[in-house]
């Protein structure tokens, strides 16, 4: 090493570069340059590729010559890049790794284009610059969207067909049997609502696994989502179809589609780096193909890329096509003007590389004007005739509609809706000439679009509209012959229906039906489909009837019993006709489901005198606790309990009942192997909302005092919650009170001074509690636990709230009454009535009795605090109620703890469950009801018959006294209980 820097100072490589005197250097962007000059003391963020890149012409020659198929193809080009990398790479990589001047960490070397990524300062760009392993030098550019113009809400077109598939006569390759079934396209955007009805059942990570059909490049994120609408409108083009309605609004809707979150904000060259080379080879095996894209769509340019023609896309888009993977690009929309197009896809490696598409419209019957923004050519990188000219094709743009999140379909304007219609018109070829690789599949749509604008190719249409029936009698003239759709056999399992995402109530019965079609030529006669919850195969159905081609059939799925909480169901097609299906890619769908462990509440509340309180009251299910709102969707509430007093109440209004319930998730600090103060760059827990919660607490070690600003981010990095704590030295809990909507891929971290305590390993992830919230790994993937222990929830149930609508009377009524505030067991106390204008009047004395009259008088037989509450009715009917605490001593003798004869109540007290044991089983049904210490029911549990021993669930209960009743159609006994 010593060695190597004599040398660099010896040639004056690192001498330092100041000010506006900057010289030029050699092999360096010009936007480069630019930042240079702007901060010459400042840290760059580049791109530095290498002179020695694979040899793909000569590879491609011979790959051609001995007809190669797809798998040697791949092979043969990622391992030549991948050689090409590792043997050339060595020395730069040490420079940068060991040069003061290179931040540290930032140093990413790429095998797809032999381009290393790093962020330096200048003294390291000029040595760079003169390194004779080094071709170019350039910014790691920012990445932007092709913005489409905004869309407006479009209904299904008539005959559930959009105009631009049928302007680029995607139909007539239908009605030949080619869909893209078995073949996949990439899309490179702001990413894929998954849900959407239009793309759900062609998820390609619904059959493969995820790591081969979602990339995060940024986030790192595991859960496919869109950030934007962007991405699921142009992946809807290429691929979606809705198989309940038909609504056809992709060209090749038997495909798949993989996502690439790319461009959701902060995303630089290396982001599309990083995403091109993952596409190359998903599942790091670089003999395989059924993991790789056939086509990837892509509406992105960088603003401000200078060097286009010295880039390392050339290499990088060469190596692409090379390995079988066309790749298409949205011209962009800022035309009319001449050399509009965006880069890097404003340049021509060959007559169909870089593939750009402009926007034309084709809403306007056989006329297809191109629309005035579609960005113009020529290449900016000379060259004669065809490769001079930009774009190469053009395809419909104009009022395109397809699927945006949440199930609905906009008609969005723009390049970005031309190019999906030809990388889904490149599946449809590459389904009828799967060995043809794709530089051919790009030169018939290139050779056979028609004719548009100016006679011959210009840069406006390129070639002009693609036309899929001629491509594919080009390529059948050619001497290519096309694979024939086995297409005679084949069911589809289309949709899970009647499964309610969330279903309220235990007690409520699922009735889920499976919709299958029949996608083949053959009638089907039967099938075998065998169904499985969570995972395991639990019912086999077997049907017989009679299903004709494009025929539909629902089927009643067998159901199971399932506790609360989240499940997935699944229904898979093994058999057709006694056969396999010839195309079992559509035979297996899954939905998951919750099963909420709250009810329904029933709030009820008497009408009310203005100026009055009120007693508002619902019983939630057990270990739940009523929450009531002001509104429906208010996170906050008013108060808490199954029987509340609200007042004074001025005028009607709406209020509403939901349950909530606190819990806990997430292991203790000392709990996990190798503990230790992490001092190096951040990190975090990643974790899933199932449904809104609220984080109260979280738990943390600090080996030194000092503020830390905790903060939650979505998955687009975007902050959600922050908060700067002033951490103590040692454990704590953090008091966060934060409400988290539903979503997945958050991210909980921090920044500040580190040392904060976490576990290098053994933690067992995910963490989940029920349906709310689930702890899913370390933000870095590894098996470490990250520091925030012991989460402490709130967490507001699935079944909805209730609404309960509050009457007030203009009656004037005033309640009220005074009485002892002590007493002990056996005395009897008297109440005296002091309310005004009452006409009638209801006591309830806090150990369940009840009273009417004035002033009654009551004898108290256990002790504790007991509420007493007096409603006085006004003779209009309105109530005001008034109610105070009466504190009853001492246990009769009668009665003691655990003295019921014959019955044991253990541990008592007792604390998240109690155990009641007879030294007989009892006969007949034993129901337990939970009285707190006002007598009101705090807790009913199911009836239990033939039992010698019960388990009762306590959690959720407050500290305190409670009387356990055993009720039994004989009679009742009643133990006192201590709850800790």
């Amino acid at each position: 090493m010593k060695q190597i820097w004599t040398f660099l100072m010896g040639i004056g490589l690192l001498l330092p570069v100041y000010g506006q005197q900057m010289p030029l250097l050699p092999r360096t962007g010009e936007g480069l340059m630019q930042r240079l000059r702007e901060a010459p003391d400042g840290w760059h963020d580049i791109s530095i590729l290498l002179e020695a890149q694979a040899d793909l012409k000569t590879l491609d020659t011979d790959l051609r010559r001995r007809q190669a198929t797809p798998s040697e193809r791949a092979y043969a080009v990622i391992t030549a890049l991948q050689t090409t990398a590792a043997a050339t790479q060595g020395p730069l990589l040490e420079l940068l790794r060991t040069h003061p001047e290179v931040e540290a960490g930032s140093v990413r070397p790429f095998w797809v284009a032999n381009v290393v990524f790093a962020r330096v300062k200048s003294p390291v760009i000029r040595t760079l610059s003169l390194h004779p392993a080094v071709a170019w030098i350039d910014r790691d550019y920012p990445v932007a969207l092709d913005r489409a113009y905004a869309g407006t809400a479009a209904p299904m077109s008539p005959g559930g067909r959009e105009p631009g598939l049928t302007a680029i006569r995607a139909h007539e390759l239908w009605a030949m049997g080619y869909t893209g079934y078995g073949r996949s396209a990439l899309s490179v955007d702001t990413g894929v609502d998954p849900e959407h009805p239009a793309l759900t059942n062609n998820f390609k990570g619904r059959y493969f696994p995820l790591s081969w059909s979602w990339l995060d490049p940024v986030n790192g994120g595991s859960q496919a989502n869109d950030c934007d609408e962007h991405g699921s409108h142009t992946t809807g083009t290429m691929v979606g179809l809705d198989p309940l309605t038909r609504d056809t609004i992709g060209v090749a809707f038997g495909a798949l589609w993989m996502g690439a979150q790319s461009i959701c904000g902060g995303e630089q060259q290396s982001t599309m780096t990083a995403t091109f080379q993952w596409a190359l080879n998903p599942d790091g095996d670089p003999s395989t193909v059924i993991d790789m894209p056939d086509v990837v769509n892509n509406s992105w340019f960088h603003p401000g890329l200078s060097g286009e023609c010295n880039s390392f896309y050339v290499p990088l888009l060469d190596a692409m096509e090379t390995a079988g993977i066309s790749v298409v690009f949205s011209a962009g929309n800022a035309g009319p003007g001449v050399s509009s197009m965006t880069a890097p896809k404003n340049i021509s490696i060959n007559l169909v590389n870089t593939f750009t598409v402009g926007n034309l419209n084709a809403n306007a019957g056989n006329f297809f004007p191109i629309n005035s923004s579609s960005s113009r050519g020529p290449s900016i990188c000379g060259g004669t005739g065809s490769l001079l000219i930009k774009p190469e094709v053009s395809a419909p743009g104009t009022g395109v509609r397809s699927s945006v999140p949440g199930g609905q379909y906009s008609s969005f304007t723009g390049t970005s809706m031309a190019a999906p219609h030809v990388s889904g018109a490149i599946l449809l070829l590459k389904e009828a000439f799967p060995s043809l690789p794709a530089y051919d599949l790009k030169l018939a749509l290139y050779q056979s679009a028609t004719d548009l604008g100016l006679p011959g190719e210009d840069n406006a249409y390129g070639m002009g509209l693609i036309n899929l029936k001629r491509a594919f009698d080009t390529l059948v003239a050619q001497g290519h012959v096309p694979a024939i759709p086995s297409n005679a056999n084949d069911l589809a399992a289309m949709e899970l229906v009647n499964l309610p995402e969330v279903t309220c109530g235990l007690s409520t019965p699922l009735f889920p039906f499976l919709f299958i079609r029949n996608q083949g030529t053959d009638t089907v006669h039967s099938a075998r489909i065998l169904i499985s919850y969570d995972g395991t195969v639990t019912d086999t159905l077997d049907w017989a009837g009679q299903l004709g081609p494009a025929g539909n059939q629902l089927l009643l799925l067998p159901t199971q019993p399932l506790g609360a909480g989240g499940h997935e169901l699944r229904a898979e097609i093994v058999l057709v006709n006694g056969q396999s299906d010839y195309r079992f890619l559509d035979n297996r769908i899954s939905k998951s489901f919750t099963l909420a462990s709250d009810l329904p509440l029933t709030p009820v509340a008497d009408p009310v005198c203005q100026g009055g309180d009120v007693a508002i009251e619902a019983l939630p299910a057990p270990g739940w606790q009523t929450a009531w709102f002001a509104d429906s969707l208010g996170t906050v509430p008013l108060a808490v309990g199954s029987q509340v007093l609200l007042g004074p109440v001025q005028a009607s209004q709406i209020l509403y009942a939901g349950s909530i319930r606190q819990s806990r998730v997430g292991p203790q600090p000392d709990s996990l192997p190798q503990g230790e103060y992490h001092t190096g760059l951040p990190g975090g827990l990643r974790f899933d909302c199932l449904s809104p919660v609220r984080i109260l607490s979280v738990k943390a070690r600090a080996a030194t005092a000092g503020p830390r600003l905790v903060q939650i981010r979505d998955a687009q990095g975007a902050i959600v919650k922050v908060q700067v704590v002033q951490f103590t030295a040692g454990e704590q809990v953090l008091n966060l009170d934060w409400q988290i909507p539903a979503g997945q891929d958050y991210l909980l971290t921090f920044a500040g001074n580190n040392g904060l305590w976490r576990n290098r390993s053994g933690a067992a992830y995910p963490y989940t509690l029920g349906g709310s919230l689930s702890i899913t790994g370390a933000r870095d993937g590894s098996s470490a636990y990250e520091y925030f222990y012991d989460w402490v929830l709130q967490e507001e149930g699935l079944c909805p709230r209730t609404a309960l609508p509050l009457t007030v009377l203009p009656d004037s009524l005033i309640a009220a009454f005074v009485s002892v505030s002590e007493a002990e067991t056996g005395d009897t106390v008297q109440f005296f009535n002091q309310s005004l204008n009452g006409q009638s009047f209801s006591w309830e004395f806090g150990d369940g009795s009840t009273g009417t009259g004035p002033n009654p008088v009551h004898v108290y037989d256990m002790p504790g605090e007991f509420i007493v509450r007096l409603t006085a009715a006004a003779p209009g009917g309105c109530t005001d109620v008034y109610q105070d605490t009466l504190t009853v001593t001492g246990w009769p003798t009668a009665v003691a703890p655990d003295a019921a004869e014959g019955i044991r109540l253990y541990p008592n007290p007792a604390s998240g469950a109690v155990r009641v044991a007879w030294d007989e089983a009892p006969k007949g049904a034993v129901t337990p009801v939970l009285l707190d210490a006002s007598g009101r029911v705090a807790r009913r549990y199911a009836p239990a018959a033939g039992l010698p021993e019960l388990l009762l669930d306590l959690r959720g209960l407050e500290r305190g006294w409670y009387l356990l009743e055993l009720r039994q159609a004989q009679g009742r006994q009643v133990l006192p209980l201590i709850v800790e």
